[in-house]
């Protein structure tokens, strides 16, 4: 069963099938059935047995409920929000979604340069392409990069780091604290993912949840600075 809405998962899991056939039986085909097959020729059906996926290893602190449904370029991320036992020793999950892909609103091309548009749209396909990755610090250098880009062409300055083009910002539209705001957060949590910063702050490492906080701060600025709309 799966909710769009509110992106929620839940049911069995189901592993790879047992390579050996379980069941089958075979049975005459008729020639509008198969058109490559002789009418007489028996045609065997096969039915595999698959295997219910326990997902016991998921339900710990350590790996922070995480389950990935997929592979590659099609895998879906998801965190294991409750399991429980049902009759037959199966066991049921309830998932969450942790990775969105509508969440970036749309550029608007007249609010800027058509190389500027360019330039923080390949920006914003690396967002993207970060976010169907595993690691959360992907996702959050990402939005680094897109949002000093984006800051950048707000104070006219692309050459600018988010750091020093917040603050240009902050002064160049004091009355915009939001998007100075949501690019302190999305600055922070990247500072947060380097090793010295966290021996020298004692701070914690960048979780999916601070991930997925830099996405919507992104989403925030953007749409603060007349660069897009939702």
């Amino acid at each position: 069963m799966y909710e769009p809405a509110a992106g929620i998962k839940r049911g069995r899991i189901f592993g790879y099938p047992n390579p050996r056939k379980e069941w089958c039986f075979s049975h005459a085909v008729k020639a509008n059935e198969r058109p490559d097959t002789h009418p007489a020729q028996p045609y065997d059906e096969v039915f595999y047995h698959y295997q219910s996926y326990g997902m016991y290893h998921y339900i710990s602190d350590t790996n922070n409920n995480q389950a990935i449904l997929g592979a590659g370029e099609f895998a879906s991320f998801w965190k294991v929000v409750a399991a429980e036992q049902v009759f037959g020793g199966d066991i049921v999950v309830t998932l969450k979604s942790t990775r969105t892909n509508g969440v970036l609103p749309v550029l608007l091309p007249q609010a800027m340069s058509s190389e500027d548009y360019q330039r923080l749209s390949i920006t914003l396909d690396e967002v993207q392409a970060a976010n169907r990755r595993i690691s959360p610090f992907h996702l959050v250098e990402s939005c680094r990069n897109s949002a000093a880009f984006a800051v950048g062409i707000a104070i006219d300055d692309t050459s600018s780091d988010l750091g020093h083009g917040l603050k240009k910002l902050a002064v160049k539209m004091p009355n915009n604290t939001l998007s100075v705001n949501a690019g302190q957060i999305i600055a922070r949590l990247h500072s947060r993912a380097k090793t010295n910063a966290q021996a020298q702050h004692n701070t914690r490492d960048v979780t999916e949840e601070d991930a997925q906080t830099a996405l919507h701060c992104l989403s925030l600025l953007l749409v603060e600075l007349g660069l897009a709309r939702y």
